[in-house]
């Protein structure tokens, strides 16, 4: 059984297109006579208290067309995103968290549900419904290929999959009795965006005044600077005004680093699906040594024990994996190879909120709770080190002042991209996995001052 799924992966991984944007799905699906949304956009929730504003943040900036949501509270809150233009209808139930919450004495577990409509994928990790894991595909090959790559990631509570699919360790269920007997979560209008487009759409259509006034206000598109020259007189002619206007003067808007910062739930998700994905990969006489994760890539090394360059170079090349780079040491002892991820994971506007303060006490509160060590620092200097105790507090002469932190952790990217995600202004720039252990680099921009 075990090889013929082998066989099946590869003939899947082989023949489907591997950009998930271009796998046709669907919105709905009809189980029991009840239409429930299906292929939400989940993201954590930073407000539970006032999660609206995130909400239209979300809804104008990264999911276009986004005009219905629904919350979910769990582990860590959440909220989804739906579009009518797709087929997402006000009031409907989601399906998502009505399966999550009927499992949760199994926090994480992956799926796919055979309907009518197609096959339903859903992938839920420590309670959380993963961003852009809740999809109704529409061709039942996309599903497998999606659900095979879930299956490379270890510690999977329950592995749900149709029985014809003939996958060990995984069992089917229907789908009725579980949304039947769970609690309906219905999706609700965005309030606000329409007023938003109109006062867009009067604009452009002619209160150019207003228009120039915001944008001088904001600081977006630059301003008109107009001078002009007092009345010249002369002995013989009538008295003359004359008066110059200037040419516009154009102001280049500065783009602030935390206005197109990776969204951390892309990074973290890509990051660990893929090492696990290159663990995975065959390598006799080999050893993987490391994975670095950025926002823009991921680089890999092996090193060798009593394997050969050409074994090595087989598993790489039938790995199936896209590889930019791979490069052998002069020794023959080790290879690096590099992968592109920087067009999978999207930019958003992440304005930063908390004094530096704030930023260390919630940071020191987090890893206190956790037992784990975390190390901060302010303008390239040290400020704190939990193993060391408090430090000297240097003042930052940077532009864009912020908190870097550098941590060490046995848990992996999903659970730390749900709790960073809670930071505004968070920029997570390199996670590292050696030896079943994670490192997490990046930082936290401090509130701008307020300009006297």
């Amino acid at each position: 059984m075990a090889e013929n799924q082998e066989d099946d992966i590869d003939e899947i991984e082989k023949d489907a297109d591997i950009n998930d944007d271009e796998a046709p799905w669907s919105a709905t699906m009809n189980i029991g006579g009840q239409a429930y949304a299906v292929s939400l956009f989940w993201q954590p929730m930073q407000d539970a208290d006032d999660p609206m504003e995130e909400i239209k943040e979300t809804a104008q900036t990264v999911l276009e067309g986004a005009d219905l949501y629904c919350l979910r509270q769990g582990a860590a809150p959440q909220y989804a995103l739906g579009v009518s233009e797709e087929g997402h209808k006000f009031g409907q139930p989601a399906a998502a968290p009505a399966v999550a919450d009927a499992f949760s004495d199994q926090p994480s577990f992956v799926s796919v549900f055979k309907v009518d409509e197609g096959w339903w994928f859903l992938a839920v990790r420590n309670d959380l419904i993963l961003s852009e894991e809740d999809v109704l595909y529409v061709n039942e090959e996309d599903a497998q290929r999606e659900f095979f790559s879930m299956m490379a990631v270890p510690d999977w509570g329950k592995k749900i999959a149709p029985a014809e699919w003939g996958i060990d360790g995984t069992e089917e269920l229907e789908l009725e009795p579980i949304l039947r007997n769970s609690r309906q979560i219905k999706l609700q209008k965005i309030g606000g965006l329409k007023g938003i487009k109109f006062i867009a759409a009067a604009a452009a259509a002619g209160i150019i005044g207003i228009w120039i006034l915001l944008k001088i206000l904001g600081a977006l598109f630059g301003f008109d600077l107009f001078g002009g020259k007092k009345p010249v007189v002369t002995p013989i002619a009538p008295p003359k005004i004359m008066k110059k206007v200037e040419k516009p003067l154009v102001i280049e808007k500065e783009t602030k680093p935390w206005e197109r910062l990776p969204i951390i739930s892309d990074f973290t998700k890509i990051c660990w699906k893929e090492t696990y994905t290159l663990k995975s990969i065959p390598t006799p006489g080999w050893n993987i040594s490391g994975v670095s994760c950025t926002p823009d890539g991921i680089g890999v090394k092996w090193t060798r024990e009593t394997g050969r360059v050409s074994w090595m170079e087989k598993s790489l090349n039938n790995s199936n994996i896209d590889f930019i780079t791979k490069k052998f040491s002069v020794d023959g002892n080790s290879v690096v190879a590099g992968i592109l991820t920087g067009d999978k994971i999207r930019v958003s506007n992440s304005t930063p909120t908390m004094l530096k303060e704030n930023i260390i006490n919630e940071m020191n509160n987090i890893f206190q709770a956790s037992g784990e060590d975390i190390s901060l620092t302010s303008g390239g200097e040290e400020v704190i080190d939990n193993s060391m105790g408090l430090k000297k507090v240097v003042q930052s002469q940077d532009k864009y002042p912020s908190i870097s932190f550098n941590f060490s952790s046995k848990h992996d990217p999903l659970l730390w991209g749900e709790i960073l995600s809670n930071f505004p202004g968070l920029e997570l720039t390199k996670i590292v996995y050696e030896n079943t252990n994670w490192t997490y680099e990046g930082r936290i921009y401090e509130r701008e001052k307020i300009k006297n």
